[in-house]
C-alpha cells in the first residue's frame, strides 16, 4: 500500500509519527507533503530516516493565499506521477486543496481520499465569519471525501448529518503514548522528582509554590491573556512555555499588572515531560479546539486539568478530573482554578490518568489502521 501525508505546514507531520512508523514497519510506503516555509515549518527529519519522500507543497494557513492554488496543482502532479493507495490529508487548508486536486484522480477508483477534521473552524458559538468562509467549503469537499475523521463527538455528529463525505467516522484525537508521561505511569520516581526540581530551580519558581502550567503557541486562540488576569486574585505561580507572535503583548501584560514575578515564559521546549512533572495544576484557556493533545500529555502526566468549557475539551475534563471556565471571563477563569487548588489534587489527577487510557496512541492508530483498510484496493493494512 502506497499512502501520502500532506499536511499545510510540516510541524503538524510531528503528530503522526507514530503511525507512520508501524506503517513503514510493516512494509507499506508513506509519503509526505508540506510547506517547510523555507525551513521555518520543517518536516521532522524523522520521516526522511525512515525513507519516506518529503514533497514541498506552497500551501498557506490563511484561505485567501494564492500559493494555496498553487499547492493544488502541486498535490495532483504528485498523487498521479506516485500512483498512491491513499491520500490522507490533515489541517483544513491543505486538505480542501487536497479534495481539489484529486478529484478526476478518484473517479478511477484507484485512489482513496481520506481526510482528518482536527476540529472544524465552525462549531457551536464560533463567530459568524467561520460559519461563512469555512462550512460552504467544507461541505462543497465532502462530496470528494471518501472518509472524513472527525475527532471529537461535535463535530462527528455535524458531519454525519449535514455532510456528503462516503463514510464519516469518529477517532478520539490522533492519540499519545502514555508511556512516556508519567507521575503514576513512570515507575522511576527519581527521574519525576529530577523533572520538578529540574524546571522550578530553572525558572526560579518555590518548591512548595502552587504552579500553573500551559503549553502552546502564544497566539490569540490559545488565549493566555485570560489566565494572567484571573491571577490578580491567585496566590500561585504560571509558566508558559511556547513560542508565537503575543509574546510581548503576554510580558507586558504580566508587568503592567505587577505579575511579572509570577508569570514565567519558558520559550519553545522539548523537554515537555519535565514541566507537566513540575506542575500542580495543568491550564488551557483556548477558543478554539479539536480534541487537544497537551490535556492528554497532562492527564497522562497525573495532573489536574482547569481548561476553557468548549468543544473537544468537554470531553476530556469534566469535574472528577478538574474544571471547566468561561475563557473570556477572568473572574470565572479564577474560580475553578481557585476551587481546585482547595480541593483534592491527587483525586484529580488520579482520575484523569485512568480516564485518558482510552485515548492512547495504540487505540487510535488501530482504528485508522482499520480505516484504511475499509478503503479496499485490496491495501488492508496488518494488525
Amino acid at each position: 500500500m502506497k499512502i501520502l501525508y500532506i499536511t499545510t505546514i510540516g510541524n503538524t507531520m510531528h503528530f503522526f509519527k507514530d503511525i507512520v512508523g508501524e506503517l513503514v514497519k510493516e512494509g507499506h510506503t508513506v509519503d509526505v507533503a508540506a510547506n517547510e516555509n523555507g525551513g521555518e515549518t520543517p518536516v521532522d527529519d524523522y520521516y526522511r530516516r525512515l525513507g519516506c519522500k518529503v514533497f514541498c507543497i506552497s500551501c498557506s494557513r490563511s484561505p485567501f493565499h494564492k500559493g494555496n492554488i498553487k499547492a493544488a496543482a502541486q498535490i495532483r502532479k504528485i498523487a498521479a506521477e506516485n500512483h498512491y493507495d491513499i491520500v490522507h490529508c490533515h489541517t483544513p487548508i491543505a486538505s480542501v486543496c487536497t479534495r481539489i486536486a484529486c478529484r478526476g484522480l478518484q473517479k478511477s477508483g484507484k485512489l482513496k481520499v481520506i481526510y482528518t477534521a482536527h476540529g472544524f473552524h465552525f462549531y457551536s458559538g464560533a463567530p459568524m465569519k467561520n460559519w461563512l468562509i469555512y462550512y460552504p467549503v467544507e461541505y462543497l469537499c465532502s462530496y470528494w471525501t471518501d472518509t472524513l475523521i472527525t475527532i471529537n463527538r461535535e463535530d462527528y455528529e455535524r458531519a454525519k448529518k449535514r455532510f456528503h463525505a462516503a463514510r464519516t467516522a469518529y477517532v478520539p484525537g490522533v492519540g499519545i503514548d502514555t508511556g512516556k508521561f508519567g507521575k503514576g505511569i513512570s515507575a522511576d520516581k527519581t527521574a519525576e522528582l529530577s523533572g520538578r526540581r529540574k524546571i522550578r530551580e530553572e525558572f526560579g519558581i518555590p518548591g512548595d509554590a502552587a504552579l500553573l502550567l500551559s503549553i502552546g503557541e502564544l497566539n490569540e486562540n490559545k488565549n493566555h491573556e485570560v489566565v494572567i488576569r484571573a491571577l490578580k486574585d491567585l496566590d500561585v505561580y504560571y509558566l508558559i512555555t511556547g513560542s508565537g507572535d503575543k509574546k510581548e503583548y503576554l510580558e507586558n501584560l504580566a508587568a503592567e499588572l505587577n505579575l511579572e514575578k509570577r508569570v514565567r515564559f519558558a520559550g519553545y521546549r522539548l523537554d515537555v515531560a519535565d514541566f507537566y512533572d513540575a506542575a500542580d495544576i495543568y491550564v488551557l484557556p483556548s477558543k478554539r479546539e479539536g480534541l487537544n493533545v497537551s490535556i492528554m500529555e497532562a492527564m497522562a502526566s497525573g495532573l489536574p486539568v482547569v481548561c476553557s468549557r468548549i468543544r473537544g475539551n468537554t470531553e476530556l475534563i469534566d469535574e472528577n478530573g478538574g474544571g471547566l471556565f468561561d475563557p473570556y471571563s477572568p473572574e470565572d477563569t479564577a474560580k475553578e482554578i481557585g476551587r481546585l487548588i482547595n480541593g483534592n489534587l491527587e483525586s484529580y489527577g488520579a482520575y484523569n490518568l485512568d480516564k485518558i487510557r482510552r485515548f492512547d496512541v495504540s487505540a487510535v492508530n488501530k482504528a485508522v489502521e482499520s480505516l484504511y483498510g475499509r478503503c479496499g484496493n485490496g491495501c488492508a493494512v496488518r494488525s
